[in-house]
């Protein structure tokens, strides 16, 4: 992968970026986890937006509800177990197939629970919708199909995403094409939720063959039931952090579709799309520098606290480069890939879109947390911010539908990421860098 983009970081950070040990690597893996995520958001915009014209946004509405009332049990599919399965396979690559074996089994356990709670919750809360049943049904199956996941994360391990990158992608694609399909044949809403658990069956099956080519045997992954007992105590705390940021992320959409109409969780569903499709960008740029920002830890201060300022100023600057012009052309930006039933959406999206402000800042925060030690202040952020966001809700969507959903997204982005550093003098250093790369200051 070509390493051109390191001259566009600061003269001092481009020769410590280029002597750092492994680069190599580490820039050809995020080039391929970059290009899956670029590939993800085009075809994903393209096709969800012929979706959403062909259902309309009551339909919309509703599927996109149902993706997120499932999304919201992933914390406990997942079981905290995702990083601690690439940190285990990096320590101990020799026990590689009962960590492998294990995992799996925990998170196949882990997609049942879930499955079987989110669909009984949706028997409980929506008595009289059974398309809402079906449709929460068909997709919690995914939540099982998903703990093949745990391939993909042995090859992030190794430091070889291209080839889950690639196995992933074709699964997208082929999903995609599956769902142009049911446009095309006109097919009911319930069909689409199939597309989704489609997507996780054909992930799963392209990452075993990768794996199996790459001169591996799920055969040979054995269950350890000692090394899970070892392995759910060191995760729960991760549980509920997971648990607090798919609140965060996922449960404006949820009230919505509770306090107010269908119809605006789908105009709400559009204008998310297209804002947050926007958040890989710090994801990718952060993973880029992170090892220059780790080995300046043991440098000056001043120079550690310059390179981290030099981060926040690009990603305030890339989102306000995104975030003006989204809020003038928002409308018609919605009409024109959605259209006009989805008018609608263009003002929401003009208020959404500056969630990204404070979500690039939260990114560009994370090195920081890292290289200080401070999992405690995260996890109580994510937790301050799914509080903050379920309050607003409540206050805001009877009255104000999916632009109440904008406002609250945007405040209880705006309190954890920046403001609350204020009030921690473990971070007040970090929201003194953060102001001056917000207004421009020296």
């Amino acid at each position: 992968m070509s390493q051109a983009w390191i001259n566009y970081l600061p003269t001092p950070l481009q020769e410590r970026v280029r002597r750092s040990t492994g680069l190599k690597p580490i820039l050809g893996n995020t080039g391929w986890l970059m290009g899956e995520q670029v590939l993800r958001m085009v075809t994903g915009m393209l096709v969800g937006a012929l979706v959403a014209r062909y259902l309309g946004p009551a339909q919309f509405g509703t599927y996109n509800y149902a993706l997120s009332f499932v999304g919201l049990f992933t914390a406990v599919s997942s079981l905290g177990l995702n990083g601690l399965l690439v940190r285990d396979v990096v320590r101990d690559p020799a026990a590689g197939n009962a960590i492998m074996g294990t995992i799996l089994a925990l998170k196949v356990i882990g997609g049942l629970v879930a499955m079987l709670l989110a669909i009984g919750m949706t028997a409980v809360m929506a008595p009289g919708f059974p398309l809402m049943f079906w449709l929460v049904a068909v997709t919690a199956c995914g939540l099982v199909v998903q703990a093949f996941d745990t391939v993909d994360l042995w090859f992030q391990a190794q430091v070889l995403s291209k080839y889950s990158v690639i196995a992933k992608s074709i699964a997208y694609v082929l999903a995609n094409v599956f769902k142009l399909g049911l446009v095309c044949a006109q097919a009911s809403l319930l069909w689409f939720s199939f597309a989704g658990v489609l997507e996780f069956l054909l992930a799963a099956v392209c990452l075993l063959l990768a794996y199996r080519h790459h001169g591996n045997r799920p055969s040979a992954w054995v269950v350890s039931w000692k090394r899970a007992r070892h392995l759910l105590t060191e995760s729960w705390p991760l549980v509920l952090s997971n648990l607090s940021i798919v609140l965060y992320m996922r449960i404006d959409t949820v009230m919505l579709g509770h306090l107010s109409t269908n119809q605006q969780v789908g105009l709400y569903s559009v204008a998310t799309r297209l804002s947050e499709l926007w958040y890989v960008v710090p994801t990718a740029i952060v993973a880029s520098v992170t090892p220059a920002l780790m080995k300046a830890k043991d440098m000056e201060r001043d120079v550690y606290h310059g390179r981290l300022l030099a981060l926040f100023r690009a990603l305030v600057l890339i989102a306000l480069l995104i975030a003006v012009p989204m809020t003038f052309l928002s409308e018609t930006l919605v009409v024109l890939l959605f259209g006009h039933s989805y008018q609608a959406a263009g003002p929401v999206l003009s208020v959404h879109i500056w969630a990204a402000l404070f979500v690039f800042l939260g990114v560009a925060q994370g090195p920081w947390n890292i290289a200080e030690g401070l999992y405690k202040v995260s996890l109580s952020r994510s937790v301050m911010g799914a509080v903050l966001n379920i309050l607003l809700n409540l206050a805001l969507l009877p009255r104000m539908g999916a632009m109440g959903a904008a406002v609250a997204t945007v405040v209880s982005y705006a309190v954890p990421n920046y403001l609350a550093n204020l009030t921690n003098r473990r971070t007040r250093e970090v929201f003194k860098l953060q102001t001056r790369a917000l207004f421009m200051l020296k």
